[in-house]
C-alpha cells in the first residue's frame, strides 16, 4: 500500500493539472475564434480549494455582464439578509371605527419591497385575487361597513426612484423594466391582449388590459407581421405616467395575442383594486384610492397612528432567490439591491444598495475596482465588471454560511432553470451551475463547476460586441462549459 500512495497522489495532481491546462487550451482555442477578433473577451477561473485562477483571458478587463450580474446581488442578499428573510405587507387601519361600523380614517395597504405579492407568473406567491380576498375578509372581520377616508397604497418603504437611472427609454414601458416599488403588485405588469387581424399591415386592436388600470392611455401603432413571427412588439412610457405607445408588429392570425407592460404605479393599482373589491361587497369608500407619494405631494398627511390587522408574508427569500435565477426575473434583482439597502443604510434605492454591496465583499478582503455597477439585474448597459472579480464574489461566497443553499438556487446544466434542457448527455450535466446573460451584442456565463477530473470551481466568462449572430456565439459558449466540466 505505501508502494500505491505515492502513485495515487501523482495521479490526481497530474489529473488535476491536465483538467486546467486543458480547461486554458479551451480558452485559448475560443478567443482566437475569428468571431472575438473585435470583441471584448474576458474569462476568469477560480479553484475553489485554494482561491487561485487556474486559467484566464484579460481576467481583469471590465466588461459588460447582461444578466449574469444577478449572481452579485443574489449572493449579497444571501450573506446579507438570510435565506429566511421574509417580506411583509400588512394591511393598517387609521382611525377609529363607531358603534355602526363607520371607520373615521383610512385604509392602508403598507408594503416592504416584496417583489412577488400578487404575482399572476408564481405558484408559490400569494395571487393577486386571493391577496384581495385575504385583505377584504380582515376588513370585514374587524366590523368594518364604511370608509370615510382613502384606501392607500402605502409605498414609502422604498424610493421613487424605481428604476436605475441608466435602464435606457427604449426598456421603461416593457414588463422586463418594471420598477421596484415601496408597495409592489402582480409582478408589476399588465397583460395587454391584442385581436389579431387576418392579413399583415393592419394594426390590430387593443382587446384587453389585466388587471385593469384606470386612466391608462394606449397609443396603438403596432402592425401585423408574417404568421409566426413573435412578438416584436415594445411598449413606450416611463413610472407614474398613464400615457403608452405602442410600437412594433405582432403575428396575423385569427385569434388573440398577449404582450407585458409594466405597471405605472404599482401601489396605486394595489389600492384601486382593493377599492373595487369591497365596494362590491358593499362597503363604501368616501375619499377613494390613493398612494403615500400622491398624498406627500399633495401635502396630505395624517400623523394619527395605524394599527395592523393583518400581515401577509412572502415566501422566503432562498424561493425569491431561486425564482429570480431560474428565470432572470429582472424585478427581484432590483427588490434585492433596495432591500438590502433599505435594512444596512436606511435607504430603499439603487444607489444605497450597491454601496452596501461593495462595502460587504470589500469587507471579505475583495477587490472592487473593477466593478462599475449600475443596478442589480444586468439591464442596464453601462454595467462593467471583470470576470476576475465576479468569479472572485463567487469563490468568496463558497466560504460563506450557506453556500450549498446559494448555489442550489442557479439554474443546473441539463436539470432545473434556464439551461434545465440544455446540455443533456453531455459532462456538464448536473455539474454545472450558470446563470446566463444575454443583451445586444453581450453573451455572458458566470457560475460554478464540479468537474469530471474532480475539479471544483467558480468562473466567470463575458463576450462583448462579437462579430456574427449570438446564437452562434452562445453556441461557442455553451461548448466551453462542457470543456470546463471534463
Amino acid at each position: 500500500m505505501k508502494f500505491l500512495l505515492p502513485i495515487l497522489i501523482c495521479f490526481c495532481l497530474c489529473s488535476s493539472i491536465f483538467g486546467q491546462n486543458g480547461i486554458q487550451s479551451a480558452i485559448n482555442q475560443l478567443a482566437a475564434d475569428p468571431s472575438l477578433k473585435h470583441a471584448g473577451f474576458g474569462v476568469c477561473v477560480i479553484d475553489l480549494d485554494n482561491g487561485k485562477i487556474v486559467a484566464s483571458h484579460l481576467p481583469e478587463k471590465s466588461l459588460v455582464p447582461a444578466s449574469s450580474l444577478k449572481l452579485v446581488g443574489a449572493a449579497s442578499a444571501f450573506a446579507m439578509l438570510g435565506p429566511n428573510y421574509r417580506y411583509t405587507t400588512d394591511l393598517q387601519v387609521q382611525g377609529d371605527i363607531d358603534g355602526n361600523g363607520v371607520l373615521k380614517g383610512n385604509i392602508i395597504i403598507k408594503g416592504s419591497g416584496d417583489p412577488s405579492l400578487g404575482s399572476a407568473e408564481w405558484d408559490e406567491a400569494i395571487s393577486f385575487e386571493d391577496f384581495l380576498e385575504k385583505f377584504k375578509l380582515s376588513i370585514q372581520q374587524n366590523g368594518i361597513r364604511k370608509i370615510e377616508g382613502y384606501v392607500i397604497g402605502d409605498d414609502a418603504h422604498f424610493s421613487t426612484a424605481s428604476t436605475p437611472k441608466t435602464w435606457t427609454l427604449n426598456d421603461l414601458g416593457n414588463y422586463y423594466a418594471a420598477g421596484i416599488h415601496g408597495l409592489n403588485i402582480h409582478d408589476n405588469l399588465y397583460y395587454l391582449q391584442f385581436k389579431q387581424t387576418a392579413q399583415s399591415g393592419q394594426t390590430p386592436p387593443v382587446y384587453s388590459v389585466t388587471p385593469s388600470i384606470p386612466d391608462l392611455h394606449i397609443v396603438n401603432e403596432v402592425k401585423s407581421a408574417g404568421r409566426n413571427t413573435g412578438d416584436n412588439a415594445y411598449i413606450y412610457g416611463f413610472p407614474f405616467t398613464y400615457l403608452r405607445y405602442i410600437r412594433g408588429s405582432i403575428p396575423a392570425g385569427n385569434g388573440y395575442f398577449k404582450i407585458k407592460g409594466a405597471i405605472p404605479d404599482p401601489a396605486l393599482v394595489a389600492a384601486q383594486q382593493l377599492q373595487a373589491v369591497l365596494r362590491q361587497a358593499g362597503i363604501s369608500i368616501s375619499k377613494g384610492a390613493t398612494t403615500r407619494r400622491l398624498l406627500d405631494i399633495r401635502r396630505e398627511v395624517d400623523n394619527r397612528p395605524a394599527k395592523t390587522i393583518i400581515r401577509q408574508y412572502s415566501p422566503q427569500l432562498i424561493k425569491i432567490i431561486e425564482r429570480n435565477l431560474y428565470r432572470s426575473v429582472n424585478l427581484y434583482s432590483e427588490a434585492l439591491v433596495h432591500t438590502i439597502g433599505k435594512n444596512k443604510k436606511n435607504e430603499g434605492s439603487t444607489e444605497k444598495g450597491l454601496a452596501a454591496i461593495e462595502e460587504f465583499w470589500e469587507a471579505q478582503n475583495v477587490d472592487m475596482e473593477a466593478g462599475f455597477l449600475e443596478d442589480g439585474s444586468g439591464l442596464s448597459p453601462k454595467n462593467a465588471i471583470s470576470a476576475e472579480l465576479l468569479a472572485n464574489i463567487l469563490y468568496k461566497s463558497s466560504q460563506l454560511p450557506h453556500f450549498e443553499t446559494f448555489k442550489n438556487c442557479i439554474p443546473l446544466a441539463g436539470r432545473t432553470g434556464s439551461i434545465a434542457r440544455k446540455f443533456r448527455g453531455t459532462t456538464a450535466e448536473g455539474r454545472v451551475w450558470a446563470k446566463s446573460g444575454t443583451l445586444s451584442r453581450v453573451r455572458s456565463y458566470a457560475g460554478y463547476v464540479h468537474s469530471v477530473n474532480g475539479g471544483k470551481y467558480s468562473f466567470a466568462i463575458f463576450i462583448n460586441n462579437y462579430s456574427g449572430r449570438g446564437s452562434l456565439i452562445r453556441q461557442k459558449l455553451d461548448r466551453f462549459l462542457i470543456d470546463l466540466s471534463r
